[in-house]
């Protein structure tokens, strides 16, 4: 006959086999993805069946570790931290823990109090009514790459089992990551490529070096933000 222990066992054995479920489905989406960025929200979907939140916010790093990518957010809808949006990991103390460190970070609302003294972007979080925080690293190869940042409008929604299954989760989202920024990182490069080769051929036409240097500040343009 079963044991007491056999059945103060079997809801963990669901739990962890519910989990191990969603991970394969998400590792599943991705490997299947012809587009990465139109997985997200199914990512997070699966995602929210583990960990509840109102607000989380998948990002890439670069490679020097300087600058954060937001690629994409569910849920609470703030500023900073839309879709797309760039920015650099110093002066985010939550997240340059989680960057610079590879560590995770877990903030209550008394926390987060304390740094929105000091934080505008954490200013505005609080007041949009999120009062907790857990954020992980996504790290591929011992490497960070980007982080997963979860918010609540609960203090203390998040503890070290949200943590545990946070960080299994980016294990998953890493291979989804390395994607995303090798093909950015592609795109960029053959628009230098291709803003070299008419450089090449603008100096070649160019009669003139006043002429060349209109085609050159014309070209770079397309590549280069600058006024």
């Amino acid at each position: 006959m079963p044991s007491e222990n056999d059945f103060i066992a079997r809801p963990e054995i669901e739990k962890e086999l519910g989990v191990q479920r969603t991970l394969t489905e998400i590792g599943a989406l991705f490997a299947n993805a012809l587009d990465i960025d139109s997985v997200w929200p199914e990512i997070v979907e699966a995602v929210r069946q583990l960990i509840a939140f109102d607000r989380l916010v998948i990002s890439t790093v670069d490679s020097s570790g300087e600058t954060m990518s937001d690629v994409y957010v569910a849920g609470t809808q703030i500023l900073p931290g839309s879709s797309g949006n760039d920015y650099h990991v110093n002066g985010q103390p939550p997240l340059e823990e989680v960057i610079h460190e590879g560590r995770p970070i877990l903030q209550s609302e008394e926390y987060k109090t304390s740094l929105a003294e000091t934080n505008p972007g954490e200013a505005l979080r609080l007041k949009a009514g999120l009062k907790s925080h857990l954020a992980v690293p996504i790290l591929w190869q011992q490497k960070v790459v980007g982080a997963l940042s979860f918010r609540s409008n609960q203090n203390d929604a998040f503890d070290v089992d949200d943590q545990e299954t946070a960080e299994r989760i980016a294990v998953q989202v890493a291979a989804g990551i390395v994607v995303l920024r090798t093909h950015r990182e592609a795109v960029a490069d053959a628009k230098v490529r291709s803003t070299l080769a008419e450089l090449g051929r603008d100096a070649s036409s160019s009669g003139s070096i006043e002429r060349l240097g209109e085609y050159v500040s014309e070209a770079l343009r397309s590549y280069l933000e600058y006024d």
